[in-house]
């Protein structure tokens, strides 16, 4: 743990470590100001979330957190705050550990358990101005389900209704087809793929509908 420590003290971070079943919670640096206690009631008040992914960045408004569950029972969290004098007076340090993300995981979970750490993407999740951010709900991949809300996507903009194409979109979001269907060891790419096919339906759904070929390809490209 003290080259965890030291390592978070060249970062400019503190260190949280979370007992997992008690949601115990215990500081490395000893300093308990009000702000170390925000960050600690937003990690507890979402528990269920970190235990989502093995490498995580929990970004809100005045800084992010994070986070690396090293085993079953712990869960390390490095919280970098934004408006620490000492952080910003250190801009370039936090640029860079905003950059490196997925290496500095890495060496969190090898300091802790002294063996290589997996080859895990680091999951990124926005706070905004919500303190509690619900456990994703996802629901397995069903193609007919799929095919349904893809065609509730296309007839909401065809036919311009607003709710009918949020309502369709939040379904789609809960089905697991990016890891599961189209890029397994690289979600950012399988996303990517998804909503370049999605505008090239779209695209060719608004010109069967009358829409100016010309203006619907420039709106494709941009």
């Amino acid at each position: 743990m003290k080259d965890i420590k030291k390592l978070a003290n060249i970062l400019n971070a503190d260190v949280i470590l979370i007992d997992i079943a008690t949601k115990q919670v215990n500081y490395l640096d000893e300093s308990t100001n009000n702000s170390n206690k925000n960050v600690v009631n937003l990690l507890i008040d979402n528990i269920e979330l970190l235990t989502n992914h093995i490498y995580q960045s929990l970004d809100y408004n005045s800084g992010h957190i994070l986070t690396c569950h090293v085993n079953e029972e712990s869960i390390v969290c490095f919280s970098f705050k934004y408006d620490d004098p000492l952080s910003t007076s250190s801009e370039l340090m936090m640029l860079h550990s905003l950059s490196n993300l997925k290496s500095i995981s890495q060496i969190i979970y090898t300091l802790y358990n002294s063996n290589d750490a997996p080859e895990e993407e680091v999951h990124i999740t926005k706070f905004s101005d919500k303190l509690h951010i619900k456990k994703e709900s996802s629901e397995s991949f069903d193609p007919k389900t799929f095919f349904n809300a893809e065609t509730d996507i296309i007839k909401s903009i065809v036919y311009s209704r607003k709710a009918s194409s949020i309502s369709a979109l939040e379904k789609l979001s809960r089905l697991k087809i990016i890891g599961e269907r189209f890029a397994s060891n690289n979600m950012i790419r399988g996303e990517k793929d998804t909503l370049i096919s999605y505008v090239s339906i779209l695209n060719r759904a608004i010109i069967q509908w009358g829409y100016p070929v010309e203006s619907a390809f420039q709106l494709h490209n941009e």
